[in-house]
């Protein structure tokens, strides 16, 4: 597709982020929106990125990104306007609930975050630029702990919707109250565990 996938090595902490949940709190994903978001070193814009999202009247959610690319070699600017598809993740305890995930172009994972380096034209997924942390070691156990955590969160909250599912078929009258809190709770931290 283009250059920024192949064997660069950058570190995740020098690179522009663009995150689900801040897009979510802007509104992006409420209805069809337009805003920029700028990005500023000591005070002076660096990056300016239109965002149009199309949510309500797309055939398949998407946000669509627009911006100038100067290459830091030659000084080249080339225009950049491409589609990132969306998935809605709906709760199963809240129907008015859901979350958005972006859809990387080049790789098709899901992910939160999209990441695009210095040296790249494109906001991808993490592994599309084979990315990692200044600190290795951090990185490395952070990302065990993250993934055991989540891992064991996820199995966790399956378990109490199969006896909430359970609860409600044998007793329709009695709601149970504190176990839908608690599966609330749980579905709070994995998709802040996944989303931050």
């Amino acid at each position: 597709m283009t250059k920024q996938a192949e064997d660069t090595e950058e570190f995740v902490e020098d690179c522009r982020k663009l995150s689900a949940s801040f897009l979510t709190k802007q509104g992006y994903f409420k209805g069809d929106f337009v805003g920029n978001m700028i990005w500023t070193i000591r005070g002076m814009p660096v990056d300016n990125v239109k965002i149009i999202s199309n949510i309500i009247y797309a055939d398949r959610p998407h946000i669509q990104l627009s911006y100038i690319q100067v290459d830091t070699q030659t000084e080249k600017k080339t225009s950049m306007d491409y589609k990132i598809y969306l998935e809605k993740v709906n709760s199963i305890i809240d129907p008015d609930k859901y979350f958005y995930y972006f859809i990387c172009p080049l790789t098709s994972k899901k992910t939160s975050i999209l990441y695009k380096p210095i040296s790249s034209n494109m906001y991808l997924h993490r592994e599309a630029y084979k990315m990692f942390s200044e600190n290795p070691l951090y990185s490395k156990s952070f990302s065990n702990l993250e993934n055991r955590f989540g891992l064991e969160l996820e199995n966790k909250l399956s378990k109490l919707k199969e006896k909430l599912k359970e609860k409600l078929k044998s007793n329709h009258k009695k709601v149970p109250l504190k176990l839908i809190e608690r599966i609330k709770e749980l579905e709070d931290r994995v998709n802040k565990l996944y989303i931050s």
